[in-house]
């Protein structure tokens, strides 16, 4: 199966990936369809294509909420100059801490801790800062 450009409104790219081998597929269909494309080449494309930013979400740690996939966000951060936003995978603030310490994304997506009233947009934003202030000490 091809994959297509799925361009949102405001010109987002989104790439759901799972890891395969060495390397992430881009799944579509809610995460439920792979495709022939690989998530870091696909990421150039959306790039190419116009896309003002770049929606990553790890199909392989999506509510799990046992961290985000740091790799795939590494990779794809170093593959395009495009803001990209992380998500899939969190659960806790140590999630933030080891994200942030490989990779700054433009945005991290936790809408399942919201959902699920596990952290408030408060609490996010304080481990997210305190996060960051924890860099490079």
């Amino acid at each position: 199966m091809r994959g297509r450009l799925d361009r949102g409104a405001a010109g987002r790219g989104t790439a759901g990936g799972a890891r395969s081998g060495a390397s992430w597929s881009v799944f579509i269909n809610n995460g439920r369809e792979p495709t022939d494309l690989d998530a870091v080449s696909w990421a150039r494309q959306l790039q190419e294509a116009g896309c003002g930013e770049i929606l990553v979400t790890s199909i392989d740690m999506e509510g799990t909420r046992r961290g985000f996939d740091i790799g795939l966000a590494v990779a794809v951060q170093a593959a395009t100059t495009r803001p990209v936003i992380v998500s899939g995978g969190y659960g806790s603030p140590a999630h933030f801490d080891a994200l942030f310490r490989r990779v700054i994304p433009s945005g991290v997506a936790v809408a399942g801790a919201l959902h699920y009233k596990t952290s408030t947009v408060q609490d996010l934003n304080a481990a997210m800062a305190a996060a960051l202030s924890g860099i490079g000490q």
